[in-house]
């Protein structure tokens, strides 16, 4: 009975053993992995997961992505081309080289290759990435997902000629500085039930510099008129005395000829800005800078978007640049990312692909209508002009709307840098709102000023102070701030 005793408990460690070893490879035989939509046959040497890391048979993968491999046995080495690009790597060690052209980096991964049962298995993120792929996982049908980025973009090549004009002109604007200058005037009616609505009427001038997408300065002078808005508001919070009269009305004069100056470094997401009339109101000195962390607030509300991928947006010159950032941005998460992708691609070449547009002499016009997307219903009219093959004029009308809410837009630009742009807005029982203005750009050869370092206050800190909030509602502020930025 002892020796059953103990077979039968040496059989349960022996299960327990096996059990941990199958988990710490993650169940090799079921990993598949998707190329595009496909799944690839891997032959006999399954993908493994290695300490969290998925491993792939080198040859098997880069061959299904069109490259020729080569295996050197005296120095273990592996090579592979596609394109003009050559990766090599030594088997054992985490040093890869990667030449394209004149140019040869020499890059570090977290996991070294290694050979089993005859078979290079590499991580598979570094060897698809290295190939300009997008890589991702789909746990519960453990499927390793990567698409071939070149060669999905090459499908596009040809159907965005006009867009190309149009986007290689608004780069210029990012290549170089530039001067703006302009006006803008805003109406809106605030509503508060049925029997309340407040009226702000705004006229801004400004101008400015931009220094490509890294930095950008702005004066502006404003007549912001919220009489109305102001009298309702110290109506609701206190007994209007004549020194709250007072104080109101040298609040309604400060807002009368506001100015601002702005200093934005785009590159760290921080914004700088410096207004006497704000200063008082806090109790700042005269040059005090008010600064915002705007890359935080985007890191905190989870937009999917940071400072350098919003960079990289607004300076790309083609659509071949866009959609390539649109592509790897969309890292796949599940076995129909690939056809979702695809979807998204053939819908953007149906609306502003060139087959969209319909050509009467220099002037394009693509007209599109969807009802019903996403609740929505989306009218929008994309006029370009050209002049010797070149990019000379855009104009834009789009009409959005949805239960509750409209939107219209027109916006129009021409090769000289001269801009213009309306806007209307109406939420039901919320606001209704204009918008129109007009700007002027001009290369010029200045440059933004640098960032201020000294006299600067958080202006979040600053706002949320007990000085400023009461310190018992300075946390429900905070969390009204975090849910206007979403």
């Amino acid at each position: 009975m002892k020796i059953r005793k103990v077979l039968l408990v040496a059989l349960c460690a022996l299960m327990l053993v096996a059990a941990f070893s199958t988990a710490a490879l993650a169940s090799d035989q079921d990993i598949a992995i998707q190329l595009d939509g496909q799944n690839i046959q891997v032959g006999e040497v399954a993908p493994i997961i290695v300490d969290g890391r998925t491993f792939v048979p080198f040859r098997v993968l880069f061959e299904a992505m069109g490259a020729t491999v080569d295996y050197d046995d005296a120095s273990r080495t592996v090579k592979a081309e596609r394109d003009g690009l050559n990766i090599s790597f030594v088997i054992g060690e985490k040093s890869v080289t990667i030449a394209e052209g004149e140019n040869t980096t020499t890059e570090q991964i977290d996991a070294a290759s290694f050979i089993r049962d005859g078979r290079t298995l590499v991580p598979v993120r570094f060897a698809a990435q290295a190939l300009g792929a997008s890589v991702g996982w789909d746990a519960e049908n453990r499927t390793v997902l990567i698409i071939d980025t070149d060669k999905l973009l090459a499908k596009y090549q040809e159907s965005f000629t006009l867009m190309d004009l149009l986007l290689a002109d608004n780069a210029k604007y990012y290549s170089k500085p530039y001067a703006f200058k302009g006006d803008m005037a805003m109406s809106m009616e605030l509503s508060a039930g049925e029997d309340m609505t407040f009226p702000i009427e705004a006229d801004i001038d400004f101008d400015g510099l931009t220094e490509g997408v890294s930095a950008m300065e702005m004066n502006m002078t404003m007549n912001l008129a919220m009489e109305q808005v102001l009298n309702q508001l110290i109506a609701d919070t206190e007994e209007v005395d004549a020194a709250a009269q007072a104080e109101l009305d040298a609040l309604v004069d400060g807002l009368k000829n506001l100015e601002i100056h702005l200093l934005m470094d785009m590159e760290n997401g921080k914004y700088y800005m410096q207004s006497a009339f704000f200063n008082q109101m806090l109790s700042q000195k005269e040059e005090t800078w008010l600064s915002y962390d705007f890359a935080e607030i985007l890191a905190n509300v989870d937009t999917g978007f940071d400072m350098s991928l919003l960079q990289t947006l607004s300076a790309v010159d083609s659509m071949d640049a866009l959609l390539n950032v649109l592509i790897t941005v969309a890292t796949p998460t599940d076995i129909n990312s690939y056809a979702e992708l695809v979807k998204t691609l053939d819908t953007m070449e149906t609306v502003i692909g060139d087959k969209a547009f319909v050509q009467t002499g220099n002037t394009y016009t693509a007209k599109t209508s969807v009802k019903d997307l996403e609740g929505m219903d989306i009218d929008m009219t994309l006029e370009i002009k050209t002049a010797n093959k070149a990019f000379s004029s855009y104009a834009l009308n789009a009409k959005i709307s949805a239960e509750g809410m409209a939107l219209s837009i027109d916006c129009d630009l021409t090769a000289a840098g001269k801009q213009d742009f309306t806007m209307t807005m109406d939420i039901a029982s919320l606001l209704s709102m204009e918008v129109a203005g007009n700007i002027q750009y001009t290369a010029t050869q200045e440059t933004v000023p640098a960032m201020p370092s000294e006299n600067v206050v958080d202006a979040m800190d600053l706002l949320l102070s007990p000085e400023i909030i009461p310190e018992e509602t300075a946390t429900d502020a905070a969390a009204e701030v975090e849910t206007a930025a979403e």
